[in-house]
């Protein structure tokens, strides 16, 4: 059985050359949750009690997520930072 490379080994023992991974052009996580909810949502016609079956949510998290998603452009960071309303 042949030897597991990983990254981590730096080197390609193929050619001899260094393995380089290149992130630049990657979208967030944020960015990929954000995409993949509008995908599902809009692929059920907005049925947000589907959407919430397919993505494995509740259907009120369907509602908090739709109203974030939809309020912010394209490319905005979308997390959110709670405020304190306890008058701390």
């Amino acid at each position: 059985m042949g030897k597991i490379m990983s990254l981590s080994d730096g080197v390609n023992e193929i050619s001899g050359e260094r393995l380089v991974l290149d992130v630049t052009g990657f979208p967030t996580m944020k960015q990929v949750e954000k995409e993949y909810f509008l995908a599902v949502f809009h692929s059920v016609n907005g049925n947000k009690a589907k959407a919430a079956k397919i993505l494995g949510i509740s259907v009120k998290s369907v509602y908090n997520k739709y109203s974030l998603y939809m309020a912010l452009p394209t490319g905005t960071n979308t997390e959110v930072v709670s405020e304190n309303t306890n008058g701390l």
